[in-house]
């Protein structure tokens, strides 16, 4: 669901807003975390609309087994638990 500045909320399957319209873009949920992307980059919300990761990498991919990599500038990261991990060899994703 888009607000006048079309920014992105979360529908439930009745069709009620569950996630208010805060997100220029947000992806499906991975388990029991959704990315999604605000102007200060992209993050991880939980299926309350909470910001549990804070919306600050350059490119994300869905949690998977409960790792989620994620981009930082040049840096390839991954979070798991909330703790943000920085991987010395750069991978590309």
């Amino acid at each position: 669901m888009q607000n006048k500045r079309r920014q992105l909320g979360i529908l439930n399957s009745k069709g009620v807003q569950v996630i208010k319209s805060d997100y220029d873009e947000a992806r499906n949920f991975s388990g029991s975390f959704a990315a999604v992307l605000t102007k200060n980059g992209w993050g991880y919300i939980d299926k309350k609309g909470i910001l549990i990761v804070k919306s600050r990498f350059t490119e994300v991919r869905d949690f998977h087994e409960g790792l989620a990599a994620v981009k930082v500038q040049n840096f390839s990261c991954s979070v798991q638990n909330n703790v943000l991990t920085l991987h010395l060899k750069v991978l590309s994703i």
